[in-house]
Parts: structure tokens; C-alpha cells; sequence
């Protein structure tokens, strides 16, 4: 690092705000819920949510040293000297810029690294997300620094912060007559959580906000290296068109997706030994915990006929919109020898109930169909378990029951010979398996013998 930079390390305002935004970052992490400690893509959701409040504060410190060189006269300074105008301005960009982004990605990395620990899955996806959030984190200091030289009163640092700020709330609160979002809603960091722990951001989400952060910068730097009004105002036009770009491309007002499906997130990791037990890699870290209960179930699951030998963790290749019916339909997805299940860790950091809800429904409750009667799925599930109830505590694809909702189904089944058990649980698992939903209960009850 040259020696003008240096000195404007120790004579701005550059290290003061590289500990508040570290601070602030680091407290924004703090407070957060949900599983980001073990979840990347959730991690990276974080970093990028936390923008809301570090842009804001990156336009302010920018401002007030750009407020210095305004109230202090530099500019005339700087005309009077031999040396262009950028390499005079350069060294308080740069120092500024260095402190800032390196604060912030001192904190991303102890996150990260709380990630690496806790969890299983590292992917390049999120980290490409939280490079281009450097760039607009950047971006911002480098418009406050080119506003804070146009203008240098002492309301602009604050003002800025506040401009930001409310920006970014309008477009997350105001929406149109038909109820959709507006085009304010791009410029808006707040980002709304994946729908499933393999989701990241789309392509079209990092674009936008590139487009963003480079039209920060190409607008910042004229501001700050204009000396004129004309190339002042070309920095306006690029802040300008970097917004409208974000508007046209980003998820929140165009028809692009908002997330994407991140494969090696969804890379199964498997036991060595048998029986065999995969979870994706993003919840390999719950092998251990999910292993005991999965092998349980395929004991269970050993009195049937043609019983799985294998269990694997249900992963859609569709993002999903947050209604269970996306993976539901009339097309069964099974695969010979396996059993599939579904992890729900809404509430928990580990999913306690994977035998019961591999049990319901004699293992059909996660193979693609569009499943009825979940009365006589969970009789089937607590008959396999050999108890009176089926202790699920998740949602799986929407079934909930309260356990007297079965337990006339379950007694009706218990009241037939061991045998004929036997036969209705195989036929109510084989119609499943096949999307014949519609007399599951029958089945069950001996009413029906398909």
C-alpha cells in the first residue's frame, strides 16, 4: 500500500468506519435465527440481507470525507498542482474503500468459518454472491465520497444514510394496484430466505445487483474525479442507469427466478456401510443423528414384502414456491430398493422424528404423489411402529393429523388376522407407491381388497 494511502488510513475517517461496519456486520450475524451457522446458502443470504443497513452506512462515511476535501478547499489545492485530479483524490478512495470492504470481509470469514465448522457444505454459488455484495458495499462509499465533495453540508452524511435507508423500505412495503411488487422492490438488500436449504441465489438475483454495485462505482468515481459540472453529472447518469439496470433485470419485478436449485448442494453423501443411508450434502453434517433413525425404519419396514433396502433424503429438482402441492402430482418417484424422506428442520436444529415419518404411510409419504387419506397413511405408519401412535412432530407434504383422527383406522386393521394385516398394509404401500390414492382408507379397513 503506497504512502499517501497510508496516511489517509491514519488522518481519515477510514478506520473509524472500517469498526463500525465490522461492528454492525458482525452484530447483524449475531442477531440473526434460523440455521445459517450450518446452512451456506443460508449464510450467504445473511451477507447479502445485511447490506440494508452497511450501504446506508458506507454512503455516510463516504460522505463525511468527502465533506473534508469540500470544507477545506481542496478542490482548489488540487487545481493548483501539476498532478492530475485522480491521483490526487486516489489515495482517501482507496483508503477508505480498503478499510470498509476489509472490515466486512473480516467478518464474513469468522462466519464462514462458524459455517465450515458447524456444517458440511461450502459452495462457490454463495460466494460469488457475497463478492458482488462487495462490490456494492464499495460502490456506496465511493458515491458518498463523490456527494460529499459536490455537496459538503453537514446534513449530507445523514441525509444519505436516511435516503438509503428509506429506499430500501419502500420497495419492500409499497406495492401495485394488482398487489405485485414495484420496481423500488430491486433495490431493496433485504433478501427473502431460500425455499429449501439447496436454493441460491439465480443468476438473474447476482446480475442485478452487480449492476448495481458498478453503477455505484462508475458513478461515484466521476463524481469524485470530476472536476467539472458536465462529468459531475455523467456520474449521476451512471448511478441513474446502474438502478434502472437493476430494475429491469433483478427477480423482485422481472420474470426470472429468484432462486435457483445449487446442485452440489444436492449431492448426496452416503454411509460405507449397509444398510445404506445418503442425505444431501448440505445436510451431511446430520448423518450421524438421521443414520440411527433411518435404519430403524427399514427394520420396520422389513415386514413387508419387497421391503427397501436403502434410504435417501427427498430432493425436488424444481425450486420451490413455498406450497407442498409443487412436488405433489400424479407421476410416483420411486426408485426400486429405496425409500424416500424428507428432513424438516423448521424448528430444530436436528430432525428427531426420521423413522416415524419414513414409517407413514409404509415409506410412500415423500415419492411424488398427490397422497389422500392421511388417516389411513399414518395407521399404516403407527401399525409398522408397533404402537398406538405415530410420534411425528413435522409437517411432511402437508400431512398433520391429530392421533385420534387414525386410531379408529388403526384399530379397525388390528381387529383383522395377522395375515390380513399384513396383506392390506402391502396393498395400501403398493397403491401408494403407484398414485392410486383414492381408497387408501378402504384398503386399510378391508372395505376394499385392490
Amino acid at each position: 500500500m503506497s504512502g499517501p494511502t497510508l496516511i489517509e488510513l491514519r488522518r481519515s475517517n477510514a478506520r473509524a468506519l472500517g469498526l463500525v461496519v465490522a461492528v454492525v456486520a458482525a452484530a447483524w450475524f449475531a442477531g440473526q435465527t434460523g440455521h445459517w451457522l450450518r446452512q451456506w446458502n443460508w449464510f450467504a443470504v445473511m451477507a447479502t440481507s445485511a447490506m440494508f443497513v452497511l450501504a446506508p452506512l458506507a454512503l455516510a462515511g463516504g460522505a463525511m470525507l468527502g465533506r473534508r476535501d469540500g470544507r477545506t478547499r481542496a478542490d482548489e489545492l488540487i487545481g493548483s498542482t501539476g498532478r492530475p485530479r485522480w491521483q490526487r483524490v486516489t489515495p482517501g478512495i482507496a483508503a477508505l474503500t480498503v478499510a470498509t470492504t476489509v472490515a466486512y470481509l473480516l467478518v464474513l470469514s469468522v462466519a464462514a468459518v462458524v459455517v465450515a465448522v458447524n456444517g458440511s457444505y461450502l459452495g462457490v454459488a454463495g460466494l460469488v454472491s457475497m463478492l458482488v455484495d462487495l462490490v456494492v458495499l464499495a460502490g456506496a462509499v465511493w458515491v458518498g465520497i463523490g456527494v460529499g465533495r459536490a455537496w459538503p453540508a453537514p446534513m449530507v452524511p445523514p441525509a444519505l444514510a436516511v435516503i438509503g435507508l428509506v429506499v430500501q423500505l419502500a420497495g419492500d412495503t409499497i406495492i401495485g394496484p394488482d398487489g405485485s411488487a414495484t420496481p423500488l422492490a430491486a433495490l431493496s438488500m433485504l433478501v427473502q430466505p431460500p425455499g429449501a436449504d439447496w436454493e441460491t441465489a439465480s443468476g438473474a438475483a447476482v446480475l442485478s445487483r452487480l449492476a448495481l454495485g458498478l453503477g455505484l462505482l462508475a458513478g461515484g468515481g466521476l463524481l469524485t474525479v470530476g472536476a467539472s459540472r458536465p462529468v459531475r453529472a455523467g456520474g449521476l447518469v451512471a448511478v441513474a442507469a446502474g438502478v434502472a439496470v437493476t430494475m429491469a433485470v433483478s427477480p423482485a419485478t422481472a420474470s426470472s427466478p429468484t432462486n435457483r436449485i445449487d446442485a452440489a448442494a444436492q449431492r448426496l453423501v452416503c454411509t460405507d456401510g449397509g444398510p445404506q443411508v445418503c442425505v444431501t450434502a448440505v445436510h451431511a453434517y446430520l448423518l450421524p443423528s438421521v443414520v440411527p433413525q433411518a435404519r430403524a425404519a427399514l427394520t420396520k419396514l422389513a415386514k413387508l414384502p419387497d421391503a427397501p433396502t436403502r434410504v435417501v433424503e427427498w430432493h425436488p429438482d424444481t425450486v420451490g414456491t413455498g406450497d407442498d402441492l409443487d412436488y405433489l402430482g400424479d407421476t410416483p418417484t420411486t426408485e426400486p430398493g429405496t425409500v424416500f424422506f424428507r428432513l424438516d428442520l423448521a424448528d430444530q436444529d436436528v430432525d428427531t422424528d426420521v423413522e416415524a415419518s419414513i414409517l407413514n404411510g409404509a415409506g410412500t409419504t415423500a415419492n411424488g404423489c398427490r397422497l389422500q387419506h392421511p388417516d389411513a397413511l399414518w395407521a399404516a405408519g403407527a401399525w409398522l411402529a408397533g404402537g398406538d401412535t405415530l410420534d411425528v412432530k413435522d409437517f411432511v407434504f402437508g400431512l398433520k393429523l391429530f392421533p385420534d383422527d387414525y386410531r379408529p383406522v388403526l384399530s379397525t386393521l388390528r381387529q383383522a388376522p395377522a395375515t390380513e394385516q399384513l396383506r392390506r398394509v402391502t396393498a395400501l404401500r403398493n397403491a401408494a407407491n403407484a398414485c392410486r390414492t383414492t381408497d387408501l382408507t378402504a384398503i386399510l379397513t378391508g372395505k376394499s381388497a385392490a
